[in-house]
């Protein structure tokens, strides 16, 4: 039996909000298969799952918070589950929902270890969203009926008001997640109770916080811990991209539009292949530990249209044809904007790639990520007097600037790997 926990999706993430279950009990799944999307301050996240084998249970509710490492369901070896564990299951309504309290989702008409239900009634009270663990049958031997599930969903809640008022499970997760005061709702359920389509058109709280506001306090408590806890170096190179251009002018000649490479992608490709001949800078700092890398794994810091920035993971960057990473990088940018991380790209990256050049500067000096040990900048790619051979000549110069934790490197390794780099993108046909 293997656990699907909580992920820890940023140094700075302390727990996170189940947004959406993708599997239900019974299903089987394969190792990189995404089951669930987590609601961060950073937006949406889809999580993978790391072992295969056959979903058994869901431990925790779409809408709840809850710390990292905590253990969102249970995954079985495939063959070991029940004939009837697709009869689908209502999720925890607790976030410290746990083995200790008989969870089970498994089972036809009633499991030792949980609530006696059958697969109908299994199947109501996920419908309704109602928690079967605790809730007293009235049936024979103390089994859970129908009638029980559905009185159960319009149980008596207090309302931020103080009013006590009748709610569904559901339409009161929906209130929670949308902030909203349910007080004044007028109820079209059984006996007055609100559902869910009540809640539509109802106004948020006033004080509510907006995604955009969250993604700021998370990146401002990021970079505030990574200014004041890594000891930053920097080195800065001027590299010459006359030659780099002139092979991506030819090699574009040849290339539809759409597959057409860009500056960013030999950025990306020197980064990638300089950071696996520089392991010192191929890590992160857990703790009082280098943890080294597995693989060139290069964050791309994206900026977000609404505002607000993130660095998820182009993995195994030092691999594959250029068209090949230019596609991988078009479609990271794109699902990026669009709220449609995975985990997997929001964990595994040991340094940053940031690129200010089409906005006009000469060259940025970024501060790290954490638990990441370096980031590099590219500055604009600009024409600028160049000694070619004893002679002064016009050529395209970009900056590049490596920022790089004086912890795990100095600024001779450092160089070292700007020299590396430069010597990458002087050779083009060779990424």
């Amino acid at each position: 039996m293997a656990e699907f926990v909580m992920p820890s999706l940023g140094a700075d993430m302390t727990a996170g909000t189940l947004g959406r279950w993708l599997v239900t009990v019974g299903d089987r799944v394969s190792q990189g298969d995404i089951i669930a999307e987590v609601e961060t301050d950073k937006g949406t996240i889809e999580v993978e799952v790391f072992t295969g084998g056959v979903i058994e249970a869901l431990l925790v509710g779409e809408g709840e918070k809850v710390p990292v490492g905590t253990a969102l369901a249970e995954i079985g070896e495939a063959g070991t589950a029940l004939e009837s564990a697709s009869a689908p299951v209502s999720a925890p309504a607790s976030a410290s929902a746990s083995r200790s309290r008989g969870i089970m989702t498994l089972g036809g008409s009633g499991d030792l270890d949980g609530p006696m239900a059958t697969p109908a009634v299994r199947r109501r009270a996920h419908e309704l969203d109602v928690p079967l663990q605790g809730l007293s049958g009235t049936g024979e031997h103390g089994r859970i009926t129908r009638e029980d599930v559905e009185q159960a969903a319009v149980a008596e809640v207090q309302a931020p008001s103080g009013d006590r008022v009748r709610i569904s499970p559901y339409a009161r997760r929906l209130a929670r997640q949308r902030q909203i005061d349910f007080t004044d709702v007028q109820g079209t359920g059984p006996e007055g109770a609100i559902a869910a389509r009540d809640l539509e058109g109802a106004p948020a709280k006033a004080s509510a916080e907006s995604p955009k506001k969250r993604m700021q306090r998370a990146i401002a408590a990021a970079m505030t811990r990574a200014n004041d806890e890594i000891p930053h170096y920097y080195v800065e190179h001027a590299i010459d991209m006359g030659t780099a251009l002139e092979w991506l002018r030819e090699k574009n000649q040849s290339l539809s539009v759409n597959e057409r490479l860009v500056s960013g992608v030999l950025f990306l490709r020197a980064v990638a292949r300089a950071l696996r001949k520089h392991p010192l800078l191929n890590a992160t700092w857990q703790g009082r530990e280098v943890i080294q890398g597995d693989g060139s794994h290069v964050g791309l810091a994206v900026s977000l249209r609404g505002g607000g920035l993130v660095a998820p993971a182009l993995r195994d960057a030092d691999q594959g044809s250029l068209s090949e990473l230019m596609a991988r990088m078009t479609d990271l940018v794109s699902r990026a904007r669009a709220g449609a991380m995975r985990s997997s790209e929001m964990t595994s990256a040991t340094i940053t790639l940031t690129s200010l050049g089409e906005r006009g500067v000469e060259s940025v000096t970024p501060i790290i990520f954490p638990p990441q040990v370096a980031i590099v900048g590219f500055g604009a790619i600009l024409t600028r007097p160049w000694v070619v051979d004893d002679q002064i000549v016009a050529r395209p110069i970009v900056r590049v600037t490596l920022g790089a934790d004086h912890r795990v490197s100095n600024g001779h390794q450092g160089a070292r790997f700007l020299v590396a780099l430069d010597r990458f993108l002087q050779e083009p046909d060779k990424l």
